[in-house]
């Protein structure tokens, strides 16, 4: 069963890499619908996030250095199913923010 579970883990993976490439390549080419690229961009981005702790801690850290990318994100997981959004919910950048503030008290105690 565990080499079922890694197979599926790396077809997923594969997946997502596949939909956030297309993403990227689809943002710069130029198409009649605007913000086409977005959504196999952030379906990529979900399934990652949901098969691998780097990915996520990755678009966290993404998130915390673009709002326009944290609200992009925020929109689609509105728009998302219930497990997508609770997906894309841990991805959010709060938890870089709280730890920059836990290690700037400790630096101010020292």
């Amino acid at each position: 069963m565990a080499g079922t579970r890694d197979l599926r883990r790396i077809l997923h993976i594969t997946l997502g890499l596949l939909l956030v490439a297309v993403g990227l390549v689809t943002m710069f080419v130029p198409i009649p619908v605007p913000l086409l690229a977005l959504t196999p961009l952030a379906i990529g981005c979900v399934i990652l996030s949901a098969n691998s702790r780097v990915a996520r801690r990755s678009i966290q850290r993404a998130r915390h250095r673009s709002a326009l990318l944290s609200r992009a994100f925020e929109q689609f997981a509105l728009r998302a199913p219930r497990s997508w959004a609770r997906i894309l919910h841990r991805t959010r950048p709060h938890a870089i923010i709280r730890h920059g503030k836990i290690a700037a008290r400790n630096a101010a105690r020292d």
